[in-house]
């Protein structure tokens, strides 16, 4: 049986996110949403950070498996998403409470 990997990630928009008009914007968000549904994934939650943060925000998704984090990876990358965006990213699995 496989165990859900949790990913946290820090994150911040690149220069050419800010060039890009907002209904463009919209589009690639719905992409970045897609692709994680594909994989059997979810935003478990996203927070904004203040400014002066040198992150805009973080965030943490539950992918069912490894599998599902590579072939989540591997669609962001064909969407070109690393072009919009910087991150910081940990995997992690549950640990059992006691």
């Amino acid at each position: 049986m496989s165990q859900a990997i949790y990913k946290v990630f820090m994150a911040k928009y690149t220069e050419a996110w800010y060039q890009l008009s907002a209904e463009q914007q919209q589009v690639q968000n719905n992409k970045v949403n897609e692709a994680l549904k594909k994989v059997g994934g979810e935003s478990v939650l996203f927070c904004v950070l203040p400014g002066g943060q040198p992150w805009i925000g973080w965030g943490v998704e539950k992918f069912p498996d490894m599998e599902a984090v590579q072939n989540h990876t591997m669609m962001l990358i064909q969407i070109d998403h690393m072009r919009y965006l910087v991150s910081e990213e940990y995997l992690g699995t549950e640990i059992p409470r006691v």
